[in-house]
């Protein structure tokens, strides 16, 4: 079943309305007839079922039903340092549908992406549509949002109830799943193509970070943050 973010509430007494996209991916794309049932949702945790009609031409939805809303078991905030463009893209589209709530794209001292100012914002909306849609594809019940770019400095003043960085020189005893609660906000940090600098670790580290592994190999940048992710979902879903 397709689902789409609208940016209003859901209302049962008003008819649903699409933005231009939306409405050529339900006539040209989907080609839906009426009647189809598609999934609403309204990007604040509400969920609905509605029927697809068409008025002057363009298609609306009436509402049909609330879905049952999921029990949020905390934010999660994967802050993943700069990696070249197709993998970064990959990652952004699979954090959605891992779960992560927020992708925070992080500049460390070995990134080799070089960010243009003028184009960030491009940039931004253009990470947003990817994460919009894997997270419209996935069922999510709201929509994994990317940060505009920070720095380490920057990132280290997010708050989150546990805040990770991973590092491959961790001891074993201090495996990813040891911290991750079964509930509450959490944040870890991946670093680049070569991985983060001893004194970058360092640095989160004097700042409440707990340094952690991923286990013995040694991971890709963009394999890291998704197999960090899946160890979460595995913990607080298990």
């Amino acid at each position: 079943m397709q689902q789409y973010f609208i940016e209003t509430a859901i209302d049962p007494e008003t008819l649903i309305l699409f933005t231009p996209e939306q409405s050529h991916h339900i006539m040209h794309v989907m080609r839906m007839k009426p009647d189809t049932i598609v999934r609403i949702a309204d990007g604040n945790g509400k969920v609905c079922e509605a029927k697809i009609s068409y008025c002057n031409g363009q298609p609306v939805a009436e509402f049909h039903r609330f879905v049952d809303d999921v029990p949020s078991r905390g934010n999660v905030i994967l802050a993943q340092a700069l990696i070249k463009k197709d993998k970064w893209e990959w990652v952004l589209q699979k954090a959605a549908e891992l779960g992560a709530d927020t992708v925070v794209p992080v500049k460390t001292k070995r990134t080799v992406v070089k960010m243009d100012d003028e184009r960030t914002d491009k940039k931004t909306e253009r990470w947003n549509k990817i994460t919009r849609e894997a997270s419209e594809q996935s069922h999510r019940h709201t929509a994994c949002k990317v940060a505009e770019p920070m720095s380490l400095q920057q990132v280290s003043e997010i708050a989150a109830d546990i805040r990770l960085v991973a590092y491959e020189k961790e001891g074993q005893d201090a495996y990813l799943s040891r911290y991750i609660p079964a509930t509450g906000s959490v944040l870890i940090v991946i670093g680049p193509e070569g991985g983060f600098e001893p004194s970058e670790v360092e640095f989160l580290v004097k700042r409440g970070f707990i340094s952690c592994n991923l286990g013995s190999r040694i991971l890709r940048a963009e394999t890291a943050s998704l197999y960090a992710l899946s160890v979460m979902d595995c913990v607080r879903e298990g």
